[in-house]
């Protein structure tokens, strides 16, 4: 099992990116000027995480996804420290990631990695998305940003 970087987004890639974010053209839209790094399980991508720098004082993470079949096994939290890891080397103050409020599983997972929930911005999936996001039987409506300070 392996962390590298990648350069382009293959189909594969991709295909995880839009199950942790439904609209391709968002996707495709944050991958530009960002740093990709997946994690192989042998031949099989089974892990992606997106960090963008936004200036010389943050980056954000835009994007992790793990293949169903590979979930809890704490891939998505070596994806996570990894995008620190190299957020750190770039010498920013802080790392940012958003999800939506429907997102039960990724807001405790973020908490337990380090993240506070430093912000919310109402309305942003009803205002951003065209068509509705429903997890865990709750609309995704507003989105919650966390930070980890490093």
């Amino acid at each position: 099992m392996m962390i590298k970087t990648i350069e382009q987004v293959n189909e594969e890639v991709m295909e995880l990116l839009l199950v942790a974010d439904p609209s391709r053209g968002q996707v495709e839209g944050y991958l530009v000027n960002s740093t990709i790094f997946i994690y192989e399980d042998g031949d099989e991508i089974v892990g992606v995480i997106v960090l963008k720098q936004h200036d010389e004082t943050y980056t954000e993470i835009m994007n992790v996804s793990v293949r169903e079949s590979h979930r809890g096994r704490g891939i998505a939290k070596e994806l996570m420290r990894k995008a620190v890891d190299y957020s750190r080397e770039l010498d920013v103050n802080h790392v940012d990631i958003a999800t939506a409020n429907s997102s039960i599983n990724q807001l405790a997972l973020y908490q337990k990695s380090g993240f506070r929930i430093t912000d919310i911005n109402r309305n942003h999936f009803l205002n951003h998305y065209e068509t509705p996001i429903w997890e865990n039987g709750i609309q995704a409506k507003d989105q919650l940003v966390l930070t980890y300070e490093l």
